[in-house]
């Protein structure tokens, strides 16, 4: 093996170590598992349950609740977002714009595919699964996959 294979190696196996101590600071005796940098806006804010992954360019809001169940999967490129702008201040050309925010609950054992969007006051039921780029404005029924913009049910999961 060439040197710079053995410098490369233990480069990957230093990063891999920080993103572990990282994720223990962040959410304590979870065993989140960070692969890449993930943006966690206000942590306070954020519940993790059991043996979540959470993938690089991960963006969670955080403004009033996000709750993530046990072993959910965040793939990706995901955006939870749990507040924005009110409409009618858009509408009405208000200078100093109002702020709304609504709690987003995704349940255990969820994947959300790279991509995806998941709007403020959503709750993604149990063994659900959030196709890529989808746009989630609506509640997710436990054991369905969603798609599109904006998310529709595509099919029922079936036990195998």
């Amino acid at each position: 093996m060439r040197v710079v294979d053995h410098i490369f190696n233990a480069w990957f196996w230093i990063r891999r170590r920080i993103r572990r101590i990282h994720a223990f600071l962040l959410f304590p005796h979870k065993k989140l598992r960070l692969y890449g940098k993930a943006t966690f806006l206000k942590k306070k804010n954020i519940t993790v349950g059991l043996g979540c992954s959470v993938n690089h360019n991960v963006f969670i809001q955080g403004r009033q609740k996000v709750v993530l169940g046990n072993y959910v999967t965040l793939s990706p490129g995901v955006m939870i977002l749990d507040g924005g702008i009110v409409e009618a201040d858009i509408y009405n050309k208000v200078k100093e714009k109002r702020h709304y925010s609504k709690p987003v609950i995704i349940q255990d054992h969820v994947w959300v595919c790279s991509g995806a969007i998941i709007l403020p006051g959503v709750t993604i039921g149990e063994q659900a699964i959030v196709a890529a780029g989808s746009v989630v404005t609506t509640d997710v029924p436990a054991r369905w996959v969603v798609a599109g913009a904006p998310a529709k049910p595509i099919r029922q999961i079936r036990n195998q």
